[in-house]
């Protein structure tokens, strides 16, 4: 049952992503859609992500709404956002990952603070800046800074250093299985492997 809503918490988050970004422009589309669909997509498929939550900004919430009944929605909690929409999933039980839309950097932890909203279903409104930042500060409060990672997307880089965070975390992944053919052409050549 969980794979299963995970899947359409994913499905939902990557319509709100893909719309986003048509809204802005076609680079924008190339820059933040294609390689991020691909990526959560491969977890997907590899059997990775077993638990997710959506935070819907308010321009998600109102497309999602034109689209489904309210009945069909999963729980979500509301971003205090007009735009950046994001969504947490559990890598294969034990590494935490917080992808969002626009210019919002992939977050990955080893483990979450007492204090977190992202798995706590009590909260239904969370500020952009607690999940932007405050998240990050409160994994620092309670554990110190060396297990996290917060990447920009840049173009291949982020991927890879997600990657290398999830194998030294004991979680190896191809990266044909998460990149398209082109980008894990480029990625070979860039990365040596």
């Amino acid at each position: 049952m969980r794979g299963w809503l995970s899947r359409f918490d994913l499905s939902l988050f990557l319509q709100v992503l893909e719309q986003s970004a048509r809204d802005g422009n076609a680079e924008d589309i190339e820059r933040m859609f294609p390689p991020r669909k691909n990526f959560l997509e491969g977890l997907l498929k590899e059997g990775l992500i077993t638990n997710s939550r959506l935070f819907l900004s308010s321009y998600a919430e109102n497309y999602l709404r034109r689209r489904y009944k309210a009945s069909d929605l999963p729980d979500y909690a509301r971003v205090t956002s007009s735009q950046t929409s994001m969504i947490y999933v559990t890598i294969a039980d034990r590494i935490h990952l917080l992808e969002g839309s626009h210019s919002f950097p992939v977050k990955l932890f080893d483990r979450l603070p007492s204090d977190s909203v992202l798995k706590n279903p009590a909260v239904r409104v969370v500020s952009d800046e607690n999940l932007r930042t405050g998240e990050l500060g409160k994994y620092i409060r309670s554990f110190g800074g060396s297990q996290f990672l917060s990447q920009n997307h840049y173009p291949l880089l982020w991927q890879h250093e997600v990657l290398r965070y999830l194998l030294r975390q004991g979680i190896q992944i191809d990266p044909a299985k998460v990149l398209s053919p082109a980008d894990y052409r480029q990625y070979k050549y860039r990365f040596g492997l």
